[in-house]
């Protein structure tokens, strides 16, 4: 029976580090299978899979420093899973053919999935992830709405198309997400992937991972992170503000009830600009079926202006956080809040 390398490729903020939880927890019960998950000892990233290095050094086009680390995982007797949100792109272009050569050169197959959620809704989590990353991310969330569609990473049928040209035809899985499917769907479907039906004894149970903050305070957590990085703060102080505000401020402010960061008018053009690629994707790697669920009916809700809304958020939490730490009764919450306010509102000389 050949052996295979299973690349899970993402995409980011689809269930990756739910997916990449259950590998880590299972791993024992996978070598069992003949299926190989582990990091190597010189890769010192944490929770990114255990391919993120790896994804890097090929797509920086360090080939040697790669190969030599490809080699490691080679050497499992069994099939191979590598897993990183980094290797979305890493198709596009031709640094990651070493790679393939290499894998077939040492008797694998190679197959690869990937997780797709709507674009609207993955663009709103993408721009989650960006004012609350370490990426130094400060515009509007149409500003990165036109950098995703000018480098087409929402043009799904095309991104695949390029994993297909680099891994095989036939060769790629996709796997849609859509609200309402079972909190353990991501996981089953990679255990399909993976040709393992017998799932007995599998801890399926995975805790909320990556966990996305509320919408109506995304707005005013960009202004949080953007003066951070006005004052010049260091990368980690950035992250620390912006994750204190977001853990903080429900706690003492009515957080806004917003649903959605695009507005119903553009969230509508652009899964009509996307709907021929989600078509074609449906046709080629899902017998037809729709990927994903319609896009609902304006309920009329007014969209309001993020503007004012974060401002009108920015001013409550700092008004009543003094309340609130004066009836704080942990004294370590008390420390957190002032240390929060105290690098997001410092005082002016």
């Amino acid at each position: 029976m050949p052996r295979t390398i299973f690349l899970h490729v993402g995409m980011p903020k689809c269930a990756t580090t739910t997916v990449q939880y259950f590998l880590d927890q299972n791993s024992a019960w996978l070598q069992d299978a003949g299926i190989s998950y582990v990091k190597h000892p010189e890769d010192r990233t944490t929770g990114q899979g255990n391919a993120a290095e790896l994804a890097s050094l090929f797509i920086h086009r360090h080939c040697d420093e790669a190969l030599a680390m490809l080699d490691h995982f080679l050497t499992a007797e069994g099939s191979v899973v590598l897993s990183s949100e980094i290797l979305f792109g890493a198709a596009r272009g031709d640094a990651f053919l070493p790679f393939v050569d290499r894998v077939t050169a040492r008797g694998f197959d190679l197959r690869v999935i990937c997780y797709f959620r709507r674009q609207d809704l993955w663009l709103e989590s993408d721009f989650k992830q960006h004012i609350k990353g370490s990426a130094d991310w400060v515009d509007p969330i149409g500003a990165l709405l036109r950098r995703r569609m000018k480098t087409h990473t929402l043009n799904y049928h095309w991104m695949m198309q390029n994993w297909e040209r680099v891994a095989g035809s036939g060769s790629v899985t996709v796997v849609p997400l859509n609200r309402g499917q079972a909190p353990d769907y991501p996981i089953t479907r990679f255990l399909d992937f993976l040709g393992l039906p017998d799932r007995g004894g599998l801890q399926m149970d995975v805790p909320s991972q990556n966990v996305s903050p509320a919408t109506g305070l995304m707005e005013a957590a960009r202004h949080v992170k953007r003066e951070a990085i006005r004052m010049g703060l260091p990368e980690i102080q950035v992250v620390s503000a912006v994750d204190q505000f977001l853990d903080l401020a429900p706690r003492v402010i009515d957080t806004p009830p917003r649903r959605f960061l695009l507005p119903y008018e553009t969230r509508a053009r652009l899964l009509h600009k996307y709907a021929e690629s989600n078509a074609k994707l449906a046709a080629d790697h899902l017998g037809g079926a729709t990927p994903f669920d319609p896009l609902e009916p304006d309920d009329g809700t007014p969209f309001g202006n993020p503007q004012e809304e974060a401002t009108d958020v920015l001013a409550a939490y700092t008004l009543r956080s003094g309340p609130f730490l004066g009836t704080a009764r942990n004294e370590d919450m008390r420390n957190k809040v002032r240390f929060g306010l105290g690098k997001l509102f410092p005082t002016r000389k």
